[in-house]
């Protein structure tokens, strides 16, 4: 059924004058439960198939959409994209690329489980989460449990001759929970993410992982405002590690003062002990490709290398317009051009055990959680809303929030102590990992 679909739309675009055209078909099904208070709230099951079609005619390119697989919807979507993209801008650096990676070697990465849990198991994995928080002590809300699964295949093809074909699976619970009471309440959330099905942790251990964290925050104490040294728990050092990956994205990078790291490329920007990855071959990752969605060669790569910048992240268009060659990083949705993308990004892990790594500081604020977004990827500033722990003498002493930390990414990256507890937990990941100051605005 695919295949003839495409079989038409490359007929079309040639009768119709395009100079070429690229389709990508997304056939995707899952469902997610949720529940509240014992009773289940919600039941979403889904099962979609729909067409995105890029057309590319005179230096110009539109991306146009259907649901509808019928002909005379495919002709009517291609007819109408025709007409629209004589008034597109023209684009030097848009089209197809010219060598594409072989097909018949490509890595095999086990990224797809064909396990479909049935309603009454995930039903039942969030009542068990819902009843492990609600048994322990000081719980007093859950603002949303659910749990569920997807698999998406996405098949991309052009009229140069690119075909990938690659399914996807994932498994996911969730879970938000309240402790305390009224002004005095705590929340903290996590999403378990994997590939596979037995990959997740049970529902029992994850609801005890995050209802601990919540009970651990309550009654947070006032602090001063002062330099301090920081210390990141992975799933806030993740977000530090995803702004780090827009100063080298390709969009931002071919364009003048938008990113402060321009011309940076083979300087050194982070301490010398650091290392950062982008994997797009890691077997069970959440990001993982054999080749980019433009069919350039996508590889394990050093994107920073004992501290020195050794690669941007491109696609076909960002790579032609600074005259290099693609990193692979591009990727595309049903309704967007390609962009780049990270695949499965993170920093290396260290030497240091997260234990030890308390222990180098007499005090530190411990972050666990971070708020809002105060990121000026011109001047590297940094300022976001935190929560978590205070550390004296390399002890969690009492959780504080209602804080701000700042500083700026040139500083801080140049003074990062990582510990060697890297798990590969989301699509971005971080060991636990020490700036040595930042400013914490608290309360004076």
């Amino acid at each position: 059924m695919y295949y003839n679909r495409i079989e038409k739309i490359f007929k079309y675009s040639k009768e119709l004058g395009a100079d070429h055209v690229e389709v990508m078909i997304q056939k995707s099904r899952g469902e997610d439960v949720s529940c509240r208070n014992g009773s289940i709230e919600t039941i979403n099951k889904k099962d979609s198939l729909h067409t995105g079609i890029r057309i590319l005619k005179n230096s110009k390119q539109i991306i146009i959409s259907t649901s509808d697989i019928s002909d005379l919807s495919l002709k009517e979507t291609m007819e109408k994209g025709m007409e629209v993209v004589k008034f597109v801008d023209e684009d030097p650096y848009c089209g197809l690329g010219d060598c594409f990676s072989n097909t018949y070697s490509l890595p095999y990465l086990d990224c797809y489980d064909f396990s479909q849990p049935r309603t009454e198991d995930l039903i039942e994995r969030v009542k068990i989460m819902e009843n492990v928080a609600f048994r322990t002590s000081g719980i007093t809300n859950i603002e949303n449990c659910s749990a569920g699964w997807n698999q998406t295949l996405s098949i991309i093809t052009n009229t140069k001759g690119f075909f990938l074909s690659f399914p996807v699976s994932n498994h996911f619970n969730s879970l938000s929970i309240v402790s305390g009471e009224s002004e005095d309440a705590q929340t903290d959330s996590d999403k378990n993410v994997k590939v596979y099905l037995e990959d997740l942790y049970s529902p029992e251990d994850f609801s005890s992982k995050v209802t601990n964290m919540a009970i651990k925050k309550l009654n947070p104490r006032k602090i001063k405002s002062q330099r301090i040294p920081v210390i990141f728990h992975p799933r806030a050092g993740k977000i530090i590690l995803r702004y780090f990956t827009q100063l080298i994205n390709g969009v931002n990078i071919v364009q003048e003062g938008k990113s402060y790291l321009q011309g940076h490329l083979g300087k050194q920007i982070f301490s010398s002990a650091i290392n950062i990855i982008d994997d797009p071959h890691l077997i069970r990752g959440l990001r993982s490709l054999p080749v980019d969605f433009e069919g350039s060669l996508c590889k394990k790569k050093m994107v920073v290398e004992s501290g020195v910048l050794k690669s941007w992240l491109l696609d076909l268009r960002s790579s032609r317009k600074i005259k290099m060659q693609s990193t692979g990083n591009a990727k595309r949705s049903i309704n967007d051009i390609p962009r780049p993308y990270p695949t499965n990004f993170y920093i290396a892990g260290g030497f240091i055990p997260k234990e030890d790594l308390f222990k180098l500081v007499k005090k530190a604020f411990y972050v666990t959680d971070l708020m809002g977004s105060g990121f000026d990827k011109i001047t590297g500033n940094y300022s976001e809303g935190a929560k978590g722990f205070w550390i004296e003498n390399g002890e969690i002493a009492y959780p504080i929030n209602k804080v701000a930390i700042a500083g700026n990414f040139k500083e801080m990256f140049q003074n990062i102590v990582v510990a060697n507890d890297l798990y590969f937990e989301y699509d971005i990941n971080t060991p636990t990992f020490l700036i040595e100051e930042m400013i914490l605005s608290g309360t004076d």
